[in-house]
């Protein structure tokens, strides 16, 4: 179980991190062509069906709804995803607080991509942790498992 278990939890990693990757190219073609406000473009994110398994999106839409502030929920709902997205991502998203909505359409858009890029490289960084090791977690969990049931009998 155990095994399985982590095995899942770097299944569950790549997959947020695609999600993510996703959620940031919608931003960039809703942003370039529409230009909604940073309010307007985080709630048609929220509501879009694509996005409801990424759980700093919801939070950070509740968030802007009690506050208004998109930064800073949007830094918290981030920083409370660390250990869905992992460290360096987490810490990649957060920079986009700072640049949303307070900058000209320009830099806003060379922010998300430059996100995006640095996503897909810790996406990859994932994929090849996750090939090399969740046949390991399996293993590990199966011998543990095998060793318990040796000392109970």
């Amino acid at each position: 179980m155990i095994g399985a278990g982590l095995a899942r939890a770097l299944t569950e990693r790549v997959s947020m991190l695609e999600r993510t990757i996703r959620l940031y190219r919608w931003l960039h073609d809703r942003l370039k062509y529409m230009q909604p406000s940073v309010m307007a473009l985080i709630d048609a994110a929220y509501r879009s069906g694509e996005f409801k398994q990424l759980r700093f999106l919801t939070e950070c839409h509740k968030n802007m709804k009690d506050s208004g502030d998109f930064s800073e929920s949007w830094r918290h709902a981030v920083e409370n995803s660390t250990g869905a997205v992992g460290e360096e991502a987490a810490a990649a998203m957060a920079s986009l607080s700072d640049v949303l909505g307070k900058t000209d359409l320009e830099s806003q858009l060379a922010a998300i991509d430059y996100g995006s890029k640095l996503l897909e490289q810790r996406l990859q960084n994932a994929r090849e942790y996750a090939k090399r090791h969740q046949r390991l977690y399996r293993t590990l969990g199966v011998l543990a498992g095998a060793l318990v049931a040796v000392l109970i009998v």
